[in-house]
């Protein structure tokens, strides 16, 4: 029998012939109960949803509890219901009496450390580390190329002096140590001296 008002009917016999008593009932519906979970993750763009239970069908009926509920955005929401009168229960012989709702929320993610690279100037343990200020670390620093220990001569000629020839002093020598930078200004300096010295004796002489 399904929920509603019903009219009963009684009719006498024997003594009670004739006579016919009426009386209305009322049929309420079944209490169903309703609870829908709640849950919570970090965001991943992805909806956060959950799912619930239904109690309360009676005789074995059937029907389908769907939630509904869903949280994509950092933030929380009810998880809804909405019930699917699908199976053998009719709608009309229930009422939701009591509910309970889970809540759906999405907190903010953890911001995570990357990766950096490694520090430029942290020693790796060879003992080739970086210096700063923009020195050279030792191991990378340019040597100048050896020069072989050969003289190199230089004939001069002005009016009134004869030819004659200069020896430059050797620029460097095999295994020699590498030639910098005063190094380089002296052997300049003193070749400059070898080639002027013919023009001064002459100047002189004059």
């Amino acid at each position: 029998m399904d929920a509603g008002s019903v009219t009963v009917t009684a009719t006498g016999l024997g003594d009670y012939t004739g006579c016919t008593v009426q009386r209305t009932y009322l049929i309420a519906p079944a209490p169903l109960e309703v609870v829908t979970d709640g849950a919570s993750k970090p965001y991943d763009g992805t909806p956060l949803t959950a799912g619930g239970t239904l109690s309360g069908l009676v005789g074995g009926e059937t029907a389908t509890l769907s939630t509904t509920g869903s949280q994509t955005e950092v933030g929380s929401s009810p998880n809804t219901y909405e019930l699917l009168w699908d199976g053998t229960a009719k709608e009309s012989n229930y009422q939701v009496a009591a509910q309970r709702l889970g809540t759906l929320t999405v907190e903010k993610a953890k911001a995570t450390e990357p990766d950096g690279p490694s520090d430029p100037d942290r020693n790796d343990g060879t003992g080739a580390g970086t210096e700063k200020d923009g020195a050279t670390p030792q191991s990378d620093r340019a040597t100048a190329p050896k020069v072989a220990g050969t003289q190199t001569s230089a004939t001069s000629r002005h009016a009134g002096s004869r030819p004659g020839a200069a020896t430059v002093p050797p620029l460097g020598d095999e295994g020699a140590q590498p030639l910098t930078f005063a190094g380089a200004a002296a052997a300049l300096a003193s070749l400059g001296a070898v080639l002027l010295a013919p023009w001064k004796r002459a100047k002189t002489a004059r």
